[in-house]
């Protein structure tokens, strides 16, 4: 027991007065005359042994009296271990975890709600003049806000979820700081409420902890970490063909220890499901199933996928945008106008091809920027510079097909093609027959319906011999090939043997030269961009046509609900979209041009996964940790919907100033009754 005002004891030496009064008594006895005293003297002796005791018990009755009265007056309060002596100004920073994770359930309440009620009773059981801070995972309001108790309960009454991930290192960095500009002493009270979820609190052991400030640790942990989600999708081939059969690849993974069974997989493009399967997963398996998708119409599509899963739902969803036969820009270099079979091929497919033709004696460097493909047909030489470009141009993920002169210079096309192309020797043999293509051989993958060993092959004189370090497309019939492919990095470099110039062969009147083109120049598309961003990343870097460097651009929700124009920057031709991590839910978005209102882009955001894996701290684990502090206290996830019952067991002091008074009364009315009876 402690007493909140001591001054008043010294007022315990008024006791003494009642025993003064008992020693020092002035009434004055009266005389009274009888005749006979003999009786009276034996009742006289009786009489006095019963008043001194009754005198006595009044003396007593009295100094408990005053002594009551004045230990009311020191206000005493009964203090346990741990009890806190509110100071005349209390700061509180409450930290309430909003994240996605706390979708999850514990007895069918969702811990945002038991987070909610749990911040809402804090405001009850602090004194009047408390301030309270509330921070949640958005990091939105200003550090130095506070609010009275009516206050914190109307932001908890607007609590809500947050696409957001904090280390506690973050929040408690947060609150220290709040709490050093607005305290007037070196206190505080600080609340960390939340699942403590391991992928996203952080390492614990980095936490500097400041012993003079009160921390108060609740650990809400839910019934049950299993939880179904999509993790990842991509294209087998990245280039999503029209009028034909693409695989989606769909990694889905089920945290926990529990099977999922008999769940439905969908696949969506816009408002129209497009596939559908059946999936089960054992426990902490991560699977890839395959949904097939057969765009009738080119362009760019939002997408999605989903799967079944409660409760938790923020992750059910895994948006895209999907580019069906995206437009491939292809560069033709040549060095006269006599080779015309490159162009009717790329021009009669207009809806699929950029073409352009440029001498290479008039050729602008700027135009590799945005090439997919360059074909260089019949030179024989390059100067300096181009080499140089071309070089750099196949490094930054460009892709080049080289179709050589009559008379080539095998050391120039080494320069070009890099230290990885073995060294080009000039052939001196006739015109010869290309033997079939292999049957097996995806670059020629649904071309032919059936391939014969009797089909119609052109004929050419090579120039050049392909060495082994090129991977075979088509060979000569001796076994030499013919055209050959290096993949180097995420570029493509094509070598042909033969010119196309009719004096060389027939190869660019066949009907294999078209789909051989056709082939080269999708291969070389670089789909350098994701299907869909996650808000964990700072920015979107998304490939836009015809930018210019003072454009801008809004960011419009797919369904028209939600518009703005966030953060942005344009580097060459791409656009550095700053993460509207804040502002926007997941979804299906369009970037629209301010200057036409034009769209020229469809992408997607997804949450962090980080808060998809439910695996949690439990509160003896945070025991463990913090064991050295003894200013941490800790709740159990089960006082969180009645924390202010618990927080007072252990930290609010009772007030015994009620019962002192009673007993004082007590004491006088004992004292009263005593003197009555004389």
């Amino acid at each position: 027991m402690i007493f909140l005002n001591p001054a008043y004891l010294w007022f315990l030496s008024l006791v003494l007065i009642p025993v003064i009064i008992h020693f020092f008594n002035f009434q004055r006895p009266k005389k009274v005359l009888f005749s006979n005293v003999s009786f009276l003297k034996e009742v006289n002796q009786a009489s006095n042994a019963r008043n001194k005791l009754r005198d006595l018990l009044i003396m007593f009755m009295r100094m408990c009296f005053i002594a009551a009265l004045v230990l009311a007056f020191a206000e005493p309060v009964e203090k346990g271990a741990q009890t806190q002596v509110w100071e005349s100004e209390n700061f509180v920073s409450i930290y309430a975890d909003n994240s996605f994770s706390m979708q999850n359930e514990t007895d069918n309440v969702r811990l945002l709600d038991r987070a909610a009620k749990a911040g809402e009773q804090l405001a009850d059981v602090f004194p009047k003049n408390t301030r309270f801070q509330l921070i949640e995972n958005s990091f939105s309001t200003n550090p130095n806000t506070f609010y009275d108790k009516d206050g914190l309960k109307d932001k908890f009454s607007l609590f809500s979820f947050a696409n957001n991930a904090r280390t506690i290192e973050q929040v408690y960095k947060k609150q220290l700081l709040a709490l050093n500009n607005n305290a007037t002493q070196n206190s505080g009270h600080i609340f960390w409420i939340s699942d403590f979820q391991k992928s996203t609190t952080g390492d614990l052991s980095n936490l500097e902890i400041d012993t003079a400030k009160s921390i108060y640790v609740v650990a809400l942990e839910p019934s049950q970490t299993q939880n179904l989600y999509v993790d990842s999708v991509w294209f087998e081939d990245p280039f999503v063909k029209l009028n034909a059969t693409n695989q989606l690849k769909v990694n889905v993974r089920n945290v926990g220890n529990r099977e999922a069974s008999d769940k439905m997989l969908r696949f969506f493009v816009g408002d129209r499901q497009v596939a559908s399967t059946t999936i089960s997963l054992k426990g902490e398996e991560a699977k890839t199933f395959t949904l097939s998708f057969r765009p009738e119409a080119g362009g760019n599509f939002d997408a999605r996928v989903e799967v079944e899963d409660y409760p938790l739902i923020f992750d059910d969803r895994y948006y895209f945008s999907i580019r069906v036969a995206p437009r491939v820009r292809v560069l033709f270099l040549h060095k006269d106008n006599r080779n015309t079979s490159v162009a009717k091929v790329f021009k009669s497919e207009a809806e699929l091809f950029d073409f352009e033709m440029v001498n290479v004696n008039s050729f602008d460097y700027n135009l590799l920027q945005n090439a997919d493909l360059i074909i260089a047909d019949g030179i024989s030489n390059f100067d300096e510079a181009l080499r140089t470009e071309l070089s750099a141009y196949v490094r930054r993920g460009g892709s080049i097909a080289l179709f050589p002169a009559g008379k080539p210079q095998a050391s120039v096309y080494q320069k070009i093609l890099g230290v990885n192309f073995n060294t080009i020797e000039i052939a001196t043999t006739g015109p010869q027959s290309l033997a079939t293509p292999d049957a097996n051989s995806s670059f020629y993958e649904g071309v032919f319906e059936r391939i014969t060993s009797d089909m119609s092959m052109p004929k050419t004189r090579p120039s050049l011999q392909i060495p082994n370090a090129l991977r075979p497309i088509l060979r000569f019939r001796s076994g030499a090939t013919f055209l050959g492919v290096q993949q180097m990095g995420g570029s493509y470099v094509f070598v042909a043997a033969s010119p196309l110039a009719t004096e060389y062969g027939d190869f660019s009147r066949h009907a294999l030269f078209v789909p051989t083109l056709f082939r080269m120049a999708i291969m070389s598309k670089r789909i350098d961009e994701p299907l869909a961003f996650s808000f964990a990343e700072s920015y979107a870097r998304i490939a836009i046509d015809s930018l210019k460097r003072d454009e801008v651009f809004t960011l419009r929700a797919a369904d028209g609900n939600q518009e703005l124009i966030p953060a942005q920057r344009i580097d060459a031709n791409h656009l550095l979209l700053e993460m509207p991590k804040e502002s926007l839910p997941a979804g299906n978005y369009h970037l629209i041009r301010q200057r036409d209102g034009k769209e020229a882009a469809k992408i997607a955001f997804n949450y962090d996964q980080a808060e998809s894996d439910l695996d949690c701290y439990s509160e003896a684990e945070l025991r463990a940790f913090f064991q050295n502090y003894t200013n941490i206290q800790f709740f159990s996830g089960d006082n969180s919907l009645n924390l202010a019952k618990a927080f007072e067991e252990k930290n609010k002091a009772f007030p015994l100033w009620r019962y002192f008074v009673i007993a004082a009364l007590g004491f006088l009315l004992i004292a009263t009754l005593l003197i009555r009876s004389k």
